[in-house]
């Protein structure tokens, strides 16, 4: 267990190399990614628990350095290697820890694919287009079309034309407009007209109006467009737009339209403000916090592994040299069976027992030499050896195992575990992860309610200078301000989510409660193994002088 551990060999060198791994493999470059989680608590309804003091991790008592694995090492030379190298060796070498690194780097590139959304974007348009279009309505009367009874097709025009000669603009617009009554059946209205006006819609009327007229209408039209919009954390969308477009007609002359435009859309329900807005973000940062606790668990266990594959070997070498001397005693027993034989002290049933226990010793033996090759091809796959020759290498434990008593607080271990322990700390991010899933889904039940307001200023020429030349006054504006207001009537699915969050929300507090007791009964079983132990421990030493007494006898 990780807090039984802090006072041995390899949680002292977990502690010093864990968070430098961490560090090497790139969770360092990280923007915005917390250190530590254990400002969450585990129960919320409780205080959070204050933080236990740990002693700082002793340095280690020599430099260390990791193992060469190079192909061109001889496979028949016994390589010396102490518990840290093997560790440094792995942490640098071992194919599934290189794999296990890419996870925070991945995790981290959900962080700015949030923030993109809060990017400006740049977008342009550019089209032309061409229209032909059968006179009719309006345009058909004004080209003539519309008759009067008893008279031709240019009837109508004609009669209009007969209005247009005189000196009085006044007169003249009058007698148009009565024209354009008497047509539509309605008495003529009196009118009063500005001279520039009046002028305007002769001489349009009189350019129309004359011989030759088209059979249809033809238009083509050329159009530019860049729009610059932004949305922000507070649900604020602005945007800046602006853009020229050319307009050639066979009935009019050519055109060319200019115009600028700002906008502002502000959510008043549905999507406002900076809490709803976030929680992306938020959640990206919370998984990147989240993978590098999932690596820092992992690098734990795996110390944890190297350490007890390294300790394996050690274990069966010694096992090894006990088997071979075990062997060693058997011949001289089965030696000293047969001498007594020969001067007549011994029967020849003693012989065949003392071959039996040789043989015995010896199918020992080349268990012990299979345990010895196993221990070492699993601490050469931890340490990555090269597949060429590194599988026959001879690995020669250099460190021996310390027996050192240790006085471990149950309380203040619990406390450790519910603190520092990678797993809880997940557990923990992923509360909080549910709890901006409930956030997003609530404010997804809400209507949409939107406040816009756009202002903007146009300009209209007959040449391209023309389409730009008011763009900077006030004289040619326009502007819009409304509301924009939408509400599903059922909100069946928008209740769903909401419901599906929050008890994905309840089903995560219950995890980490029940994970947190495991986490107490997993450090008091820990707690007893110690205990257990160093019992014995105690009784096998009481063993060992016994039989040391006994040899001596012997």
């Amino acid at each position: 267990m990780t807090v039984l551990l802090r006072t041995s060999g390899v949680s002292r060198l977990a502690l010093i190399i864990g968070p430098l791994a961490i560090l090497v493999t790139g969770c360092a470059g990280v923007g915005g990614v917390p250190e530590r989680a254990a400002h969450i608590p585990v129960n919320r309804e409780a205080p959070e628990p204050e933080t236990p003091e740990v002693e700082p991790a002793p340095r280690l008592d020599r430099e260390t350095e990791p193992v060469e694995v190079e192909p061109t090492l001889d496979p028949d030379e016994e390589i010396r290697i102490t518990r840290d190298g093997a560790i440094l060796t792995a942490l640098r070498n071992n194919q599934t820890l290189d794999v296990v690194r890419f996870g925070p780097r991945l995790a981290a590139q959900g962080v700015p694919e949030a923030r993109g959304r809060f990017d400006p974007s740049l977008m342009g348009t550019t089209s032309y287009g061409k229209q032909r279009d059968q006179l009719g309505g309006v345009q058909q009367f004004t080209f003539g079309a519309a008759g009067v009874p008893g008279a031709g097709e240019d009837a109508g025009a004609l009669e209009l034309l007969t209005q247009l000669p005189g000196s009085d603009p006044r007169t003249a617009a009058s007698g148009i407009l009565g024209f354009l009554a008497q047509q539509a059946g309605q008495p003529p209205r009196e009118v009063d007209l500005e001279r520039e006006i009046t002028s305007g819609a002769l001489g349009f009327f009189s350019e129309q109006l004359a011989p030759g007229r088209p059979d249809y209408l033809e238009t083509e039209m050329t159009m530019g467009n860049l729009r610059l919009s932004n949305y922000f954390p507070t649900g604020t969308s602005v945007f800046l737009s602006g853009g020229l477009t050319r307009t050639e007609s066979n009935f009019i002359p050519t055109e060319y339209d200019g115009d600028w435009s700002v906008g502002i859309n502000q959510a008043l329900l549905r999507g406002r403000g900076t809490d709803v807005n976030l929680v992306d973000l938020r959640k990206a940062q919370h998984e990147v916090t989240k993978s590098a606790f999932e690596l820092e668990e992992f690098l734990l266990e795996f110390i944890s592994r190297v350490e007890q594959a390294y300790w394996g070997l050690a274990l069966a070498q010694e096992v090894l040299a006990i088997r071979e001397f075990a062997v060693e005693l058997a011949d001289e027993q089965l030696q000293r069976a047969k001498d007594l034989v020969e001067v007549g002290r011994a029967v020849e049933g003693a012989v065949l027992s003392a071959r039996a226990e040789k043989a015995s010793r010896e199918a020992e033996l080349h268990r012990a030499r299979g345990e010895v090759r196993n221990a070492t091809i699993g601490l050469l796959r931890l340490m990555n050896a090269p597949e060429e020759t590194g599988w026959e290498w001879t690995l020669k434990p250099e460190d021996k195992p310390e027996v050192q008593r240790v006085d471990v607080d149950r309380l203040e271990s619990e406390q450790l575990a519910q603190h520092y322990r990678p797993d809880l700390r997940q557990l923990m991010l992923d509360s909080e992860i549910r709890d901006l899933d409930v956030l997003a889904a609530r404010n997804a039940m809400l209507p949409e309610l939107d406040l816009f307001a756009e202002y903007g200023l146009t300009s209209l020429g007959d040449d391209l200078g023309g389409g730009f030349r008011h763009l900077g006054e006030t004289r040619y504006y326009d502007y819009n301000v409304g509301f924009e207001f939408n509400v599903p009537l059922l909100s069946r699915a928008e209740r769903a989510r909401h419901r599906r969050a929050e008890l994905a929300s309840q089903q995560t507090m219950r995890r980490l409660v029940d994970e947190g007791q495991q986490a107490r009964t997993e450090v008091r079983q820990a707690l007893n193994d110690v205990q257990a132990e160093w019992q014995s421990i105690e009784a096998s030493e009481l063993a060992v002088e016994s039989r040391e007494e006994e040899l001596q006898i012997e």
